[in-house]
């Protein structure tokens, strides 16, 4: 309706400006003034047209806020489906796997699935596993489940800090890989700190060491 009553509010204001301006003509007048006063009628008859339409309420007079409004109205947000990849599994889950580790290796720290902090993009839950190991959960805000899983591991220099580090890495590398062995794991950690990455199911395991960032151990979705 508001299109009709736009071509019709054209027409009518064409129509009178030439109109006029044949009327002009007879008269003796100059191109110049015709069209003017032509553009002026024209003007003048397109507005009343339009005030005409809405002051009958054939076309619905809106604010800029309420054109906004509308326009936002229409919009349709199309959810999009999320393709971020997880080791499908919650951190109470991981919890559940990795704890009873800990305590068979005889170490007394433990991962509490309650202390999982909100970010920005995803949620992370820290744990300090003694004092040489942090672990790091990177969460989903959508699903809850674990994104990826990082140990890292910093030494003393001595052996048993190193034994330490090595077996804390194996719980954490094991519980995140539901077919994993962690005895399996725990054989396969030098060719992993060599470059090699192991594949359990949907999950990648690997190593990095650096010798100013101490040693990583890693899980990863595939």
């Amino acid at each position: 309706m508001d299109d009709l009553v736009g071509v019709l509010c054209l027409g009518v204001g064409v129509a009178t400006w030439w109109w006029l301006a044949g009327r002009m003509k007879k008269r003796g007048s100059g191109w110049l003034t015709r069209q003017v006063a032509g553009s002026f009628a024209c003007c003048f008859m397109a507005v009343a047209i339009a005030g005409i339409a809405v002051s009958t309420g054939v076309v619905e007079s809106k604010t800029p806020s309420q054109a906004t409004a509308s326009v936002a109205d229409k919009q349709v947000i199309t959810p999009e489906a999320s393709d971020v990849k997880s080791l499908q599994m919650t951190p109470a889950v991981y919890a559940d796997r990795i704890n009873p580790l800990l305590e068979q290796f005889e170490k007394p720290y433990r991962v509490n699935p309650a202390e999982v902090l909100t970010g920005e993009v995803n949620n992370v839950l820290k744990a300090e596993l003694g004092p040489f190991a942090s672990l790091i959960l990177t969460v989903s805000k959508d699903t809850g489940d674990i994104v990826d899983v990082m140990l890292i591991g910093v030494g003393d220099g001595s052996p048993s800090s190193g034994v330490e580090i090595m077996l804390i890495g194996t719980a954490a590398l094991a519980a995140a890989a539901p077919e994993a062995n962690h005895r399996d794991v725990f054989k396969k950690l030098p060719e992993m700190m060599k470059g090699s990455k192991e594949t359990y199911g949907q999950v990648k395991l690997s190593i990095k060491s650096t010798d100013q960032m101490g040693t990583w151990f890693m899980a990863a979705p595939i």
